[in-house]
């Protein structure tokens, strides 16, 4: 999440970032260490999702509760 603001150009990004984070509006998490945890009002950031395997997808949208959109992105090429 952090380098998405940085490339903004905006210069106090890093500390736009850490309060979000202090304030728990935003949280970072990897996929790896979701399992078994449900994850209920939320809209998931997938970065890099070119990458992702079927069973990772399967993983990822069954973690998804009540209320919870995901944006992937990636290279489609």
């Amino acid at each position: 999440m952090r380098s998405i603001l940085e490339d903004s150009g905006n210069p106090q990004a890093a500390k736009i970032v850490d309060g979000l984070r202090r304030n728990k509006v935003i949280e970072h998490r990897l996929l790896n260490y979701s399992r078994g945890a449900t994850i209920n009002d939320a809209l998931i950031l997938l970065n890099e999702s070119q990458n992702f395997n079927y069973d990772e997808f399967i993983l990822l949208f069954g973690r998804m509760g009540k209320n919870s959109r995901v944006i992937l992105s990636g290279d489609i090429a």
